[in-house]
């Protein structure tokens, strides 16, 4: 299916329609999608618009419940947007032959199915994403880290949720304390204890529970107290110094920008 990059860009929808969604899926979740779609669908093989709620919901994935006001609006502008995308392939001849995607009835094809499903759990991911970072910001501007620090200690997180991963300890403090010397920080049995007290003071003050934002916590407190000679050296903290990068940071500000 052809359509030009000027019109996709023209779309007033911050979700451009997705055209090739098969591409998105496993073989299995593809499968899964298609025979749900004939589950649902009449007996010329479309899907009518009193089914989309239910054949989504029976797909069984947490965004599809589409339990909120909020989500129901957005998923309607995403039906609209395809099929209205698809009225215009239609009327130019850029639908391939044979293959049907709205009627005059605004029936849904299993193609239509498919995108609208994309476009639904994409647009959802980015939703949560940007409540991920605007928490990460808040606690980032609480512990008086930039932009590339944040990054930075990212990575270290990582490198401790693999380790707790593979086994090192459910303890956080015992495996936070097998963390330290892997990423080239010495401390000595005096710090220990003042570590250990940093722990347990966020898992008191956290009525959260574990995060990120915890993590970030320790390792600002260590810094402040001159434990491990923990030192961030940062040479650009601006939003443009994150060019090039690749992290969590980055990407969503790319992603909203």
């Amino acid at each position: 299916e052809i359509h030009s990059e000027k019109e996709r860009e023209g779309s007033s929808h911050s979700y451009a329609p997705v055209w090739y969604p098969k591409a998105l899926w496993s073989d299995t979740d593809l499968q899964t999608v298609t025979q749900t779609f004939k589950a649902f669908a009449t007996t010329k093989g479309d899907l009518t618009a009193a089914n989309l709620f239910p054949a989504l919901r029976s797909l069984g994935f947490q965004q599809m419940q589409l339990a909120t006001l909020e989500d129901q609006r957005s998923l309607s502008d995403i039906v609209k947007l395809v099929l209205t995308y698809k009225a215009k392939a239609q009327d130019r001849g850029f639908e391939q032959k044979g293959r049907r995607s709205v009627n005059s009835d605004n029936m849904l094809s299993c193609q239509d199915f498919l995108r609208i499903a994309s476009m639904f759990l994409r647009q959802s991911d980015q939703s949560s994403r940007l409540v991920e970072f605007e928490a990460e910001m808040k606690a980032s501007a609480q512990f008086r880290f930039g932009l590339l620090e944040v990054e930075d200690i990212r990575c270290l997180f990582d490198i401790f949720t693999e380790l707790r991963a593979k086994g090192a300890s459910d303890d956080f403090l015992v495996c936070f304390l097998k963390f330290l010397p892997r990423c080239g920080i010495k401390v000595t049995d005096n710090e220990v204890v003042r570590i250990k007290e940093i722990v347990l003071k966020s898992f008191r003050d956290c009525e959260a529970g574990w995060s990120f934002a915890t993590f970030m916590g320790w390792l600002r407190s260590m810094h402040d107290q001159g434990i491990g000679d923990l030192k961030f050296v940062v040479n650009d903290n601006s939003s443009q110094g994150l060019q090039g990068r690749t992290g969590f940071v980055a990407v969503i500000l790319r992603e909203h920008s």
